[in-house]
């Protein structure tokens, strides 16, 4: 450590300074980020150095570069690409992209035993090639990014016809299941729940029961058996462990939800609407009880109970 101090007191604050003086560039050091900042023709440089070894040290120059994050991100593969470009052109001056720390940057780094051996000619022609490779940069990204952006249009067209060819197959496999039949019997083979937010963002995984800190809206999952297709409503009431029914205000049932059922005398799964509220203050810890039932030509039938837990 007292070596490093030393040798930022006399290159870092000491030699360097005067020398990008001389190239008629003002200079301050940052005692945070221990390195000496200057800007040129707007843009922001800055200094590092660091001991390679008893006689040498590698003094390397950093330029402002291009966030990978953000509103004004630049595209992590096309950058990647340009960068690639730009090295393999540039001899000093090398461009990186750093998807982990969401940045590029561009740097040149020499090894030297004193800053005195700099001249001001130098640093000039390093900030030419600087800004040069950063032209460059811009360029081929630019040329980069529009294939990229090509590409991807292009795929997304792909998987949209994949999409429409895949449903008029489904459509086509279904029609000989969809009669015009009224509804029929309908029996609950088994009921799991799952837990999501307000965004139907998935919080937890389907099972019997879900945990008090993933509990916002409560999704029920039935498997059901039907011996006629048709369009079933499902409705559910949700008793807490006192008995007490929830509901929200001006409802007669917890959650109410249509099914359609393509096949019959076979176990499907189907979804129901969810439950809760954003906060999740609806839920306490306990078991609850959940009723089904469904409406058939108008009538209204018990489906089943079942229950799970809030933990």
């Amino acid at each position: 450590m007292a070596q490093d101090t030393k040798l930022i007191n006399t290159e870092l604050k000491g030699e360097l300074p005067k020398v990008l003086l001389a190239a008629g560039i003002n200079s301050s050091y940052s005692e945070s980020d221990k390195c000496l900042d200057f800007v040129d023709s707007g843009i922001n440089y800055w200094y590092t150095i660091k001991q390679v070894d008893e006689n040498t040290f590698g003094l390397t120059l950093n330029r402002k570069g291009y966030t990978l994050k953000g509103d004004n991100a630049y595209l992590p593969e096309p950058a990647i690409k340009a960068c690639n470009e730009v090295n393999l052109s540039q001899f000093s001056v090398k461009m990186y992209c750093d998807e982990d720390k969401g940045s590029i940057k561009l740097v040149h780094q020499v090894f030297l035993k004193s800053c005195k051996n700099l001249t001001p000619e130098a640093i000039k022609a390093v900030l030419k090639e600087m800004k040069e490779a950063n032209e460059m940069f811009n360029n081929v990204y630019t040329a980069f990014e529009k294939k990229s952006s090509e590409l991807k249009a292009k795929k997304q067209e792909e998987a949209r016809k994949q999409a429409e060819e895949e449903q008029k197959r489904q459509e086509e496999e279904t029609k000989e299941y969809i009669i015009d039949t009224p509804l029929a019997k309908l029996a609950l083979t088994d009921m799991k729940v799952y837990s999501v937010d307000a965004k139907d963002k998935e919080l937890s995984k389907v099972d019997t029961s879900v945990r008090l800190e993933d509990a916002k809206y409560i999704c029920p999952l039935i498997t059901v058996v039907a011996e006629k297709v048709g369009t079933y409503n499902i409705l559910v009431k949700i008793y807490n462990e006192k008995g007490k029914i929830l509901l929200y205000p001006g409802n007669d049932y917890s959650i109410e939800t249509p099914i359609e059922v393509k096949k019959a005398g076979k176990d499907f799964e189907y979804s129901l609407d969810k439950f809760g509220t954003a906060n999740g203050n609806m839920w306490a810890k306990g078991t609850y009880t959940v009723e089904l039932f469904f409406e058939e030509e108008g009538e209204l039938k018990d489906l089943g109970t079942k229950t799970f837990e809030i933990k």
